[in-house]
Order: C-alpha cells, then structure tokens, then sequence
C-alpha cells in the first residue's frame, strides 16, 4: 500500500521515473535498507531484504543494496544468496542511528533509502512527537550526505508488546504530515503502510519480528512503492554465441548481436561438401535443422558437422525386428543361447541418416551391400522389416563405408571392420532366476518365465504393499533402481525389500531441475554421474520431493568438490533456493 502525496503533480512522477531508471551502460541504482531489527534480521531469518531483492530481480530491475553492514543479528543469514548490504542495526533506537545518517549516505550515495525506524523507541515508552522529529532529522541527514536521495518511509509493524503497540499506532499517525512537510520536487518522500493487514501473532516468530511469511508481507508493501521510483523494467538483453566443428556454416534469422528477452531465432546449419551436420550441442541438443531457440537467457550453441561414420553394428532378430545385442569386435555368437537363428546385422551411423552405406562380409558367408535408406542392413529390409540371414557356423569379418551421398556417391568416411565368430553348441546354457520379497509387496518378472538362456534380459518391478515403500534390492543385485534390467549369465537370486511408509513428512527423490528453463531434468538416483557435456544446461539446481508435497522445512547439507548449508521452508524445496519456483543457478564444479 503505496501513498503518494496529493502536492506531488504527475509531472513530478514522471520525471522521477526518467532520473532513476539506469539507461544501458550506467550504473545500478543504489537502495539501502535502514532500520533497525526489522531491516537486519538475525541469523535464523534472512530478513525482507532477501525476498525484496529476489523480485527485484526477476522483474529485470538493475539494483545495488547498500550501507557498510552485511551481516544479519548474531551471524551471516540462513540464506546469503541475496545482495547483502545494508544499514540497521539491532535494538537501535532513532537517536542512535541520527548522528551516522549524513556520514553512511555520503559514504553509500544511495538513490532511494527505505526506512523502517521507531520501533525500539516505542518499546521503551519514548516520546511519540520526539521519535517523530527524530526521523525527521533523520530524512535531512541523509539528504545532507546525499541531495536528491529519494525516501520511502514505512508506518511501523504492529507488536504484541504493550504499551508498544499503543504507542507504535500514535506514532504511525503522525507519520503521513511528516511526509507531507519533508516531500520536496527534489528529494520526494513516499509513505508505505507496513501496519494494516500485519497479524504479530501470526506474522511474526516472537511478537515483534517477522516471519519469512511477514518478510514476504513487508516486501508486498515496498515492491510497488520501489516500482514507482524505478518505473518499469527495461527488457533483459540476451547473446546468442554460434560455433562449429568439423566444416560447415550456421545462419541467423534475424541476424543480431543481441536479442530481446522472448525473441526466437532460428538457427539453419549447412554441411560442407562432404560433411554432414550430425546434431548441436552445448545450450541445443538433437538434430533438429532448421532449429527455433528461444532467448530467455544467454545462449552458446554448436553445430557439429562430420563426415559421415559407421559407429557400430547391432545384432537384430528378424523375426521380430528387435535389437539383440551391440555386436562388438571379436564377438562370439552361438546359435543355440540366441532367442532365433534368424538374423541381421545393422550399421548404426553419425548421423543417424547419411546418403548411404556399403556392407562387405567374408568367410562362412560372402554378402554385398549397398544401403540408401536407414535403416541399413547388411541383408536389407523393408522399411524396418529385416530380411532373414539364417548365419552358418565359422569366422567372419564386416566391413561398413558410410558416404555423404546416396548409392556410394559423395565423400566416404573412414570403413569400420569387426570381426566375429559364430558356433552352434549343443544345449543352450539355461539359467533360473528367483525373486523373494521382504516386507509386505510383490515383484513381476517380463518375461515371466521358468528359465531364460544366457544373455537374456529380464525386468523386475517392485510394487509396494498398503502403506509401504519400495527400499531396495539385495542377493544378486543392488540399489535401488524400479523397474530393474537383470542380464542372465548365471542363476539368479534377488529380494526386493518393502518397508512402512514413515509417519510424518518424508523426503522422498531429489529431482535434477534446469535453472534455465525451471522444467525437470531427471531423477537424482543414488550413485549417479551427471556429465555435464550432455545435459541441456550447466545451469542445474536440485529439488527435494517430499511426502506430503508441502512440508515444514527442508534442511540440505551439500558436501564434496562443493559445499553448501541450505534451510527451505517454502515449497519447491531447493537446493540452492527459488523465488517461486523461479530456480537460482547452480554451475556445478567436476568431482
């Protein structure tokens, strides 16, 4: 609740918003917090600073907190991820802030001050008209440090202490003629009521000093009066940084230097002769081209161009033209442990599309192939349907040339070459597998069956029981992964362990979240490696899911190449915090 003064002509406002707001290149506008607990807050409670400087920023405003403290009461805050500077001091009255103001203004040279001060004064019953004067005096030191400072005085929070609070309502009324008498066209004065709507029984932790809820009231008073100072954001300015590797070239559209927050651009990579674009990377990834990018951040974007490759060979079931295994140098395939004798063999490329592939095969068989369309096979297909190749028993030798162009044509990469053996020994190794459960749950098996040949993979999945959760597994295998893949090279026998839900809030996952784009990335499993290389973004930020969705508080505690402390008392709870569900940025260092 923002008053503004009747004497203050429009033209005035205007004017107000043209000095304050920073034209590109200038400096940040400068805004010290002044007060006394209620602007420094203790080591348990970050203050309103905190949340007023989080949407300051996620509205586009370029603002620098000042004043010489940058510690909270007691200690650093929980949470010191905010601009800290500051000037209150905890339990100062205004007589003993006073003789400082001229001295911490032209030190500082802020352009809007917000003072919250008087409230110690009416805890100790001091003159209501002498505290009044006080801040009066105190406007004109900060004006005396700092001519045309702007002032942003706050009618004081509500207490539960009496006769504190009687007295912090007199003086709240006295404070609108204040304003009314210092407001110059040079040095304006706004008034914000931090009073009305402020329950200290609800709002605050002790009767006095606010909560992180009170903090977020407080800021709901000071953002729109700041706003009036500030005027509106200028648009965020975004790069758009383009590389390549390998030969080739990336058109812009709209070709710029800079772009708008909200622009698009459409990123159009183009080969050289010979090459092919195999997909971008960095902030991009797929192959996607033509390419549309949003510019809601700075961006640095590949395009990968290469001549095409054959990167490996995979063993397929043509009966039902599904993969089997990576078919890998020196390999031996028996006939017997396979799920059929009818095969096929793919060759798998960079890109995935190229112009075409030439197979040759030679020893127990002899084959010659020219593939123009993926997929390509070393006995062709039909679109996906693989031809049949019932393989005879003996050694070969593949060898596959990936070329830019169709039929062989254009440039050939480097040929790849795998030698393999295939046997046909009697009586395919047969295995068992059997799954036990602890506690109260049941585990499927796809396949279900009684035994499966070697190599065979089988999926577990574990569904807890009423009031349960999946732990674990243990036998045979380990972790926690659910649906599990379990490769049969030996009999088998693994338990899949339930226990009761716990009573009360419970941590559930961690969720890998891009700090970009505030969307999920994946599951934070135990024992993961995250490379960095592959991710969408290095701007990362971990988000604890729990059970409830809404809890109390989440404590973090980060330890290794990295190490952070983090309390969250509001929903998403956040590694490295939010401003409602707006993710703070984390570049994590390897290790």
């Amino acid at each position: 609740r923002v008053r503004l003064l009747r004497a203050a002509p429009l033209v005035l406002v205007c004017l107000l918003l043209l000095l304050l707001r920073p034209a590109v290149g200038e400096a940040q506008v400068k805004i010290m917090p002044f007060g006394a607990s209620a602007t420094q807050g203790d080591y348990n409670h970050n203050s309103y600073r905190r949340v007023l400087w989080q949407q300051l920023q996620a509205a586009g405003y370029s603002v620098d907190f000042v004043g010489s403290q940058r510690s909270n009461y007691g200690g650093p805050p929980p949470n010191p991820d905010f601009d800290l500077d500051h000037e209150s001091r905890w339990g100062a009255l205004a007589s003993d802030l006073r003789p400082m103001v001229q001295a911490w203004a032209a030190s500082a040279q802020p352009d809007i001050v917000l003072i919250h001060v008087g409230s110690n004064d009416m805890f100790q019953n001091r003159s209501i008209t002498g505290t009044r004067d006080e801040i009066g005096l105190i406007i004109d030191q900060f004006r005396l440090g700092r001519p045309g400072v702007k002032i942003v005085l706050a009618q004081l929070l509500p207490t539960l202490q009496n006769p504190g609070n009687s007295n912090i309502t007199a003086l709240n009324s006295l404070l609108p003629a204040l304003v009314q008498q210092k407001n110059t066209p040079e040095s304006p004065v706004l008034l914000v009521d931090q009073n009305t709507g402020f329950d200290p029984a609800v709002d605050t932790y002790d009767g006095t000093h606010p909560t992180a809820a009170g903090e977020a009231k407080m800021v709901s008073r000071w953002m729109p009066a700041v706003q009036t100072l500030l005027g509106p954001a200028p648009p965020a300015i975004y790069s758009l940084n383009v590389t390549t590797t390998g030969s080739g070239t990336v058109a812009k559209s709209p070709e710029r230097a800079q772009y708008a927050a909200g622009a698009t651009v459409l990123l159009t990579a183009t080969p050289a002769a010979g090459q092919l674009f195999t997909g971008w990377s960095g902030d991009a990834t797929g192959t996607t081209n033509p390419l549309m990018v949003p510019m809601s951040a700075n961006r640095n974007i590949t395009a990968n161009f290469a001549l095409a490759a054959v990167t490996s060979f995979t063993l397929i079931n043509s009966d039902t033209d599904q993969d089997i295994q990576a078919l890998a140098p020196g390999a031996t395939l028996n006939l017997n442990a396979l799920p059929t004798r009818n095969l096929n063999i793919r060759a798998n490329t960079n890109p995935a599309i190229v112009g075409s592939v030439e197979f040759t095969l030679r020893g127990a068989q002899s084959q010659n192939q020219m593939e123009s369309v993926a997929p390509y096979a070393l006995f062709s297909d039909a679109q996906g349907n693989y031809f049949d190749w019932p393989p005879a028993v003996g050694t070969y030798t593949l060898t596959a040339t990936a070329y830019s162009g169709g039929g062989g044509g254009g440039t050939p990469g480097a040929s790849t070459s795998i030698t393999f053996t295939v046997t046909d020994q009697a009586g395919a190794v047969e295995h068992t597998l059997s799954v036990l459960t602890s506690g109260d749950g049941t585990v499927s098996k796809s396949p279900a069956q009684a035994t499966y040949r070697n190599g065979t993979s089988v999926v577990l999945t574990a569904t807890p029981g009423s009031g349960q959760q999946f732990s674990g597994w243990s036998g045979n295998a380990t972790g926690t992964a659910n649906p599990l893949t379990v490769t049969m090279t030996s009999s088998k026998t693994i338990t899949a362990s339930f226990v009761p839900v716990p009573a009360g809030p419970a941590l559930v996952s961690f969720t890998l979240v891009n700090a970009d784009t505030d969307q999920d990335i994946r599951t934070l499993a135990p024992g993961a490696t995250l490379d960095l290389g592959t991710l969408p973004t290095r701007n990362l930020n971990i988000r604890a899911n729990t059970n409830p969705a809404t809890v109390g508080s989440v404590v973090f505690e980060l330890n290794g190449t990295q190490a952070r402390s983090q309390v969250e008392s509001v929903a998403p709870y956040a590694l490295f915090s939010d401003s409602g569900g707006d993710y703070n940025a984390w570049t994590p260092a390897v290790g």
